[in-house]
């Protein structure tokens, strides 16, 4: 391209009065007044100059920039490699005030110019201050007007708007939504990676980004809009997406009566927060919501003159669904129905209600701590007695019609009137700049665990402590403070425990995000081996960046994170034969990130010999039976051990895993004429240790 000959131009606003004779008019005295340099002339509200056989464009210029906090838009043209195009006095220096509104056109043609390519130049500012800048590449056509629009982005943009379609999800993306100005790059941080998006050219400065989420975590994302100069926002208010993929725990139950008359029963038990819980088994499909407590009933219709085997789900607020729960309840017409009664107690007596198959006939109730009996309404049925019950033991209660023949309704309450140890809390990742956390431990099953900030405003929170034994508990962080919270677990008898001691969480908003770790897995993890690598994803990527591993206060591993996408994977060496809790952080010179913990047990010692005193291997019938039934009872393994037992005769191996108990059972096909021969039992700890094999003959 040549050098641009001079250009002539005329400005017009978005609602252009003047007339085009005033248009050349102002012309003429510019182009005088600039002599024979090489100039622009402009004029304020005309209309576009009529198209004479020139080349020339027509520069419509937007931005989201306030009106009016520009005086002075200057305007220039460079050659696509960034060679301007004449002297500077070819500028526009446009006065604001000429103008009404962001959208305004200055047409502008060339002289002798080449057709060709050119890149347009702008930038408002105040008082000699550069408040936005935008660029566009234009065409010049030989004997034709090109319209092109001029986006001009401000240096340092407002905060921009972020929102989420969901606050919990199973999946791993999410799409967030918000607005900013157009022409920004959106930054979000907080989930697995850091990402960029540009907002689009459009009307609203709308923008989508679909983000990768830290896997089974409270993700709080933020966003910042960064301007032409590199120059960040302040940040966009919160937004927490939780990551859950894992199913809860299957519900557990309260128990049910053994038979009853009744067409239907309340089906009641415990499960996680706020879970969907459906039953199906029954005469019709049944459901419930559980509460803030974890507690759900369930009307369930029952199959009559059967027995119902119910199975009982729950699918938590992601989506996951439990493994199913099973309770088996008989319906048996003309037989005494017993009104449920709480699986547990702390009181020394309970008071059975019902309804008797024959109106007006005495209840008897057996298996409490004395025979105790009532009678039955004559007009109803109905009738409440109080049994007293025995100290801190299941009782089984046995409800009949007194001299009836007819089998009796058992239901079971287990009495308990000690308190329970206050709850085990594992330590949390501090300081942290989330505006939420998760405050997670141990307790007993079915527990609740009531959760209190003491400082430093006041904050509860609750969680039911699952069948394994762990709860979880979501709690808000007051900014830039050290939150303080005690923790104590209520039974299901419901005796309370003491408080624990304080669990303190510092929130600093200054603090990046914790890194996401992708291995070990979440939770706790077993091994034999010295070592353990630990991988993820730094939440503050860049040059110089460490990710480092703290155990006991001491710092034991360190490597550079990726500065690109933030990952690392470290080397970490463990304690024999102990919890090592370890503290994943990562760090820029002095200034530390918050906390993610991964917990690993390490354990290089064998199980011992399955007990052969507990352990049976059983047939039916040594000349016909072609299998066996294996039994462990409590204590013949190491609780919860992976148990592995070989049938004779090269039959198939199989498996089973061991109660909390160290219990087992499983059937094996062992041949014929099984009685000559043994299988072997083998059991491996969680940390694939593998314990002596013992023989068990069959008998």
């Amino acid at each position: 391209m040549t050098t641009m000959a001079p250009f002539r131009a005329c400005a017009r606003a978005r609602t252009a009065r003047a007339t085009l004779a005033a248009c050349a008019t102002r012309t003429a005295v510019a182009a005088a007044a600039l002599a024979a340099a090489a100039c622009l002339a402009l004029a304020a509200g005309c209309g576009p100059f009529p198209y004479d056989g020139r080349t020339g464009l027509r520069m419509r210029f937007e931005s989201d920039l306030p009106w009016g906090a520009a005086d002075t838009l200057r305007v220039w043209f460079t050659t696509p490699a960034g060679t301007v195009l004449g002297s500077m006095q070819q500028d526009l220096d446009l006065d604001m005030s000429t103008f009404g509104a962001w959208g305004f056109t200055v047409d502008a043609y060339a002289g002798d110019v080449t057709p060709g390519q050119l890149v347009i130049n702008a930038e408002a500012r105040a008082a000699g201050t550069v408040l936005a800048t935008g660029t566009a590449d234009a065409t010049l056509v030989s004997n034709r007007i090109s319209e092109v629009t001029v986006l001009l982005v401000p240096t340092t943009p407002d905060a921009p708007t972020l929102t989420a379609p969901l606050t919990v999800t199973s999946a791993p993306t999410v799409t967030l939504s918000g607005t900013s100005v157009r022409g920004a790059i959106v930054r979000i941080s907080g989930g697995l990676v850091t990402q960029n998006t540009p907002v689009i050219d459009a009307f609203d400065g709308s923008f989508n980004l679909d983000v990768a989420l830290r896997p089974n975590a409270v993700n709080t994302f933020v966003a910042v809009a960064v301007g032409t100069t590199g120059a960040e926002s302040a940040p966009s208010a919160p937004v927490v997406v939780v990551h859950d993929d894992l199913p809860p725990d299957p519900p557990v139950l309260d128990p049910l009566p053994s038979v009853t008359g009744t067409p239907s029963v309340p089906l009641s038990g415990t499960t996680e927060a706020g879970a969907h819980v459906d039953v199906t088994g029954g005469a019709a499909a049944a459901s419930a919501d559980a509460g803030t407590d974890g507690r759900f009933v369930a009307a369930v219709n029952l199959v009559p003159d059967t027995t119902n085997t119910l199975e009982v789900t729950a699918t938590d607020a992601a989506g996951n669904v439990s493994a199913p729960a099973t309770a088996v309840i008989e319906h048996r017409t003309g037989s005494v129905s017993v009104d449920p009664l709480p699986p547990y107690t702390n009181l020394p007596s309970v008071v059975v209600t019902g309804t008797a198959a024959s109106f007006g006939t005495p209840i008897e109730i057996t298996g409490g701590a004395a025979v105790a009996s009532g009678p039955s309404d004559a007009a109803d049925g109905s009738f409440a007695v109080s049994v007293p019950l025995i100290t801190n033991m299941v009782n089984m209660l046995d409800v009949h019609e007194m001299g009836s023949a007819a089998g009796g309704v058992v239901v079971t309450i287990t009495h308990d009137d000690i308190a329970p140890p206050p709850p085990t809390v594992n330590p949390p990742a501090t300081p942290t700049s989330a505006v939420m956390a998760t405050i997670d431990g141990s307790g007993e099953a079915g527990a609740m665990i009531d959760l209190t900030r003491t400082a430093p405003s006041a904050f509860s929170g609750a969680a039911t402590v699952d069948s394994t034994g762990a709860f979880f508990v979501p709690v808000d962080l007051a900014p830039n403070a050290t939150n303080t919270f005690v923790l104590t677990q209520t039974d299901l008898a419901g005796n309370v425990s003491v408080a624990t001691m304080p669990v303190d969480i510092v929130q600093d908003s200054t603090t990046p995000d914790p890194p996401a770790i992708t291995a070990p897995p979440p939770g706790t993890n077993y091994t034999n081996l010295p070592s353990v690598m630990v991988s993820g994803n730094v939440a503050n990527p860049g040059a110089g960046v460490m990710a480092v591993v703290r155990r006991d206060g001491t710092e034991i591993a360190s490597t550079g994170a990726d500065v690109t996408s933030g990952a690392f994977t470290v080397t970490v060496t463990l304690n024999p034969n102990t919890t090592n809790t370890l503290e994943v952080f990562s760090r820029v010179g002095a200034s530390d990130s918050g906390v993610a913990i991964v917990t690993v047990i390490h354990d290089d010692v064998a199980p011992a010999l399955p007990v052969g005193a507990l352990i049976t291997a059983t047939v039916s019938s040594c000349l016909l039976s072609t299998t066996a039934t294996v039994t462990g009872s409590a204590g013949a393994v190491e609780a919860g051990a992976r148990v592995v037992i070989d049938p004779p005769a090269g039959g198939a191996t199989v498996e089973t895993t061991a109660s909390a108990t160290g219990s087992f059972t499983r059937t094996v096909n062992v041949g014929s004429l099984p009685c000559n021969s043994s299988v072997t039992v083998t059991a491996f700890d969680a940390a694939g240790n593998m314990s002596p094999a013992l023989s068990e003959p069959i008998d």
